[in-house]
């Protein structure tokens, strides 16, 4: 019964592509056109501590981009499904713990939400893992990262995070969670500082990254198309 009443109720109000807002039925998250520019990604052949769904361009930067900077918070759902999936490798095991990383609480003050968070809240809900926020904070302000070389970036960051101590009886291994990953900055002195304080960082899993991060992947899910 419940089954037929969400069909229902999606012919009557259909969904809307994530990208563009165009209509959709059914369990897509983006339209057509919008779903031809996201290039899915593999987890690279040799381990790797960054996994992303896709890579960042076209209309999966573009949703995330409205998800950030236009108040679209109702994006979280279907964006932190994609960081689910591509959190999968990280995911085994015992004793997990997700983690999304820390904005600048002057951001957050202006922006009403940490965009990690609500994917983070998404990603736990998805996998049944617990999302902590007192592991990592942000104890300073930074410059905005987005203009800055990877260089600069790592200047920027250096000292902007700081961690509680792992304590010896709790969930000790950690999954980052963040929207993007692109030079690796910000994900390599979130995992430093947390590590320095006693944890074991698994990686860090977003919704989208750089190419280097991964390759692309033969198959698009039908949730995406």
């Amino acid at each position: 019964m419940r089954t037929w009443i969400e069909r229902l109720m999606r012919w009557v109000a259909p969904t809307h592509c994530a990208a563009c807002d165009e209509p959709i039925l059914g369990d897509r998250m983006f339209c057509a056109p919008c779903a031809s520019t996201i290039v899915p990604l593999d987890p690279p052949e040799n381990p790797s501590e960054v996994v992303g769904f896709g890579a960042y361009g076209g209309a999966l930067s573009e949703a995330i981009r409205r998800f950030k900077y236009q108040q679209r918070s109702d994006l979280a759902r279907p964006l932190g499904q994609l960081a689910a999936r591509a959190a999968a490798p990280l995911l085994t095991g015992d004793s997990l713990l997700l983690v999304p990383v820390p904005m600048d609480p002057r951001k957050l003050r202006y922006r009403g939400y940490n965009q990690a968070a609500l994917l983070a809240r998404e990603v736990g809900r998805h996998w049944g893992i617990a999302v902590s926020f007192s592991p990592l904070r942000r104890c300073r302000q930074a410059q905005a990262q987005a203009s800055l070389s990877h260089h600069e970036r790592v200047q920027n960051l250096a000292g902007a995070f700081t961690a509680q101590s792992s304590p010896v009886t709790s969930a000790s291994n950690i999954v980052l969670i963040d929207d993007v990953v692109t030079t690796g900055a910000t994900w390599k002195e979130a995992a430093t500082c947390l590590r320095q304080a006693g944890w074991n960082v698994r990686g860090i899993s977003a919704v989208a990254c750089t190419p280097k991060y991964g390759k692309p992947s033969n198959s698009v899910s039908g949730a995406v198309r």
